[in-house]
C-alpha cells in the first residue's frame, strides 16, 4: 500500500512539474509572438519609408532630366 501511494505521490509531483514546464513554454512563446508581430510592423514601416523614398527620388530625378 505504501509503495502504491508514494508511486500516486511521484505521478503527482511529475504533473505538477509537466505544467509548469507547460506554462514557461506557453509564455515564452505568448512573448515570441509579441516580438515577431513588432518586428513585422518594424518590416512594413521600413518598406512604406523604402518606396516613399524611392517615388521622391524618382520625382527628383524626373524634375532633373
Amino acid at each position: 500500500m505504501a509503495s502504491i501511494l508514494d508511486e500516486a505521490e511521484s505521478l503527482k509531483t511529475q504533473l505538477l512539474s509537466g505544467r509548469s514546464e507547460t506554462k514557461a513554454v506557453v509564455e515564452e512563446l505568448a512573448s515570441l509572438k509579441d516580438d515577431y508581430g513588432g518586428w513585422m510592423k518594424e518590416m512594413r514601416d521600413s518598406e512604406e519609408k523604402e518606396n516613399e523614398c524611392l517615388l521622391k527620388w524618382e520625382k527628383l530625378h524626373r524634375a532633373l532630366i
